[in-house]
C-alpha cells in the first residue's frame, strides 16, 4: 500500500464528470502496465473527491502479491479510468 497526495481531474482536464468518492477502484499505471487499486483516505470528513484540490490517500493494490513495492517515495503516479487519465500525484509513503 502507498500513501499519495493526488489531484483528480473534472471533465474540462479530460478526467471524470463527477467527482469519485472514496474506495472507488481505478487503475494505477505502473511503468507500461495499468493494475487495479483502491482510493482510500483516512479523514473521515471526505465523502467526494473534488477536482483540483490536492488529497492525502492510501492506494491499495489490488495485486499487491504480484507487484510488490515497485513505487517510491517521490515516485509520479497517474490514476486512468480505462484509457482516460483521471488524475495524478506524488507518492508520500511506502506503508
Amino acid at each position: 500500500m502507498y500513501a499519495a497526495q493526488i489531484t483528480f481531474w473534472g471533465q474540462e482536464k479530460g478526467g471524470r464528470l463527477s467527482p469519485p468518492q472514496p474506495g472507488f477502484r481505478p487503475q494505477l499505471e505502473i511503468g507500461e502496465v495499468h493494475t487495479s487499486c483502491i482510493v482510500s483516505t483516512d479523514d473521515s470528513s471526505v465523502t467526494m473527491f473534488e477536482f483540483d484540490e490536492k488529497y492525502e490517500v492510501k492506494l491499495g493494490l489490488l495485486h499487491q502479491d504480484h507487484y510488490g513495492n515497485v513505487l517510491a517515495v517521490g515516485d509520479s503516479v497517474r490514476l486512468f479510468e480505462g484509457n482516460k487519465q483521471i488524475a495524478e500525484g506524488t507518492i508520500t509513503q511506502v506503508i
